[in-house]
């Protein structure tokens, strides 16, 4: 799998593997305390602070790091009607797929707050 995910990546076509999953609030949502889950997550489970060493050697190799930057990203829509939300929300769901990640570096993840 892993050997398939870094294949596609450098040959352009990392969106074959980018894999998004939304939730919906319906209550007011703290963002302090989604951080300090989220870096509990990470900081928990190696696996989410893993990029990958290519070129060094013919076999690509995981890299688990001591801290990762979550890079969590906050957007208030709130004054948006529900066809612009969903517009907006359509075109981040393509947006995020396209931009794909840089296997070489940490945060092989994206959190967005819309």
């Amino acid at each position: 799998m892993q050997a398939g995910l870094i294949y596609e990546t450098l040959s352009g076509r990392s969106g074959n593997y980018v894999q998004q999953g939304t939730v919906t609030c319906r209550e007011s949502l703290d963002d302090d305390s989604l951080r300090r889950s989220w870096l509990a997550l990470v900081q928990r489970h190696r696996a989410l602070r893993t990029s990958f060493v290519i070129g060094e050697s013919a076999i690509p190799r995981q890299r688990i790091h001591e801290e990762v930057d979550l890079g969590i990203v906050i957007a208030d829509w709130r004054s948006l009607n529900d066809d612009e939300r969903e517009s907006r929300w359509q075109e981040l769901l393509v947006a995020e797929r396209q931009a794909g990640f840089e296997l070489t570096h940490p945060r092989l993840m994206r959190i967005t707050i819309c």
